[in-house]
């Protein structure tokens, strides 16, 4: 009988054991961990900002539009924790005019589907 209630601390110990390290792994792999909370994009409040200062400062984009009026709209996409947002920046003679969210997305295909799209009917 001592034998057998030392087995069942002993399994019921390996258990814990195993339960409590099997959470802990998880909460590594939680999805968007490495990604940030807010857009970069979140501290703009005024247009005017010229193109080049502001490719400067946020990157290449990923997708650029020229249209037959001269304006250019650059289309920027940013994986969050929980969500892709797509932003287009609008420059007219090269000075930020407009900023439009296109479109946030928690699937990945659709919202490369809605790119594909917008790109195409500009």
């Amino acid at each position: 009988m001592k034998i057998i209630n030392q087995i069942m601390i002993i399994k019921n110990s390996l258990l814990f054991l195993f339960l409590v390290s099997t959470l802990i792994s998880c909460k590594a792999l939680q999805y968007g961990s490495n990604y940030p909370e807010e857009s970069k994009f979140i501290n703009i409040t005024s247009m005017g900002l010229p193109k080049k200062d502001f490719v400067a400062k946020y990157g290449n984009p990923t997708s650029l539009i020229i249209q037959t009026d001269g304006s250019e709209k650059l289309y920027y996409s940013e994986k969050l924790q929980t969500v892709i947002v797509t932003t287009i920046f609008t420059f007219k003679k090269g000075v930020l005019v407009e900023m439009e969210l296109l479109n946030i997305s928690e699937n990945f295909q659709p919202y490369m589907d809605s790119i594909r799209w917008e790109i195409r009917t500009h």
